[in-house]
């Protein structure tokens, strides 16, 4: 037995992360097939816990067995959302107040920037994660490194993702 509030691992092994109360008086909504343009809905924990994270989509009502023009195996983000070659120049000037996981203190710490979460699936096979060097010693490195590439991102702002990027440390010949 679970408390509502509490995580629930289901038989799949997949953990709860989050849920959305969507209240229909606050949300814009179509009655046809037109699709409204997506909003972005907080999500929760539980209840009156602090947003884990957020949710874009948009609401449509319709007839029971509604048949829908598109089906969602042929629906692709990449066809109905207008993307551009963007290019991308990022100056990492540094690191501060880092604080090690472990007993070890931080020896060279690095950010490795994951850019495949930046595109849809089918887009994200050309693209490489990138990292930076690890340079000085310490808990508040010096970086000083430029990090540049190409990326197909969408035109509009509303669609468009976080750069997700996570600070490793090289703590023996290259381990991590």
């Amino acid at each position: 037995m679970y408390d509502k509030d509490e995580a629930k691992i289901g038989a799949d092994g997949e953990d709860f992360l989050a849920r959305a109360l969507i209240y229909i008086d606050g949300i814009t909504f179509s009655t046809d097939d037109t699709i409204p343009v997506p909003t972005w809905h907080k999500l929760y924990y539980k209840s009156g816990g602090a947003v884990s994270g957020e949710v874009l989509l948009s609401f449509a009502i319709v007839a029971d067995d509604y048949p829908f023009k598109r089906t969602l195996d042929r629906l692709r983000l990449e066809r109905e959302v207008e993307m551009k070659e963007f290019n991308i120049q990022m100056q990492i000037l540094g690191l501060r107040g880092l604080q090690s996981a472990g007993v070890l203190p931080v020896k060279k710490a690095f950010i490795q920037f994951n850019l495949k979460s930046m595109v849809p699936p089918a887009l994200g096979a050309n693209l490489n994660n990138l990292k930076t060097d690890p340079k000085m010693p310490g808990s508040d490195p010096t970086l000083n490194t430029l990090i540049e590439f190409n990326a197909p991102l969408p035109r509009e702002k509303l669609f468009c993702p976080r750069l997700s990027c996570s600070v490793f440390d090289n703590i023996v010949q290259g381990l991590h």
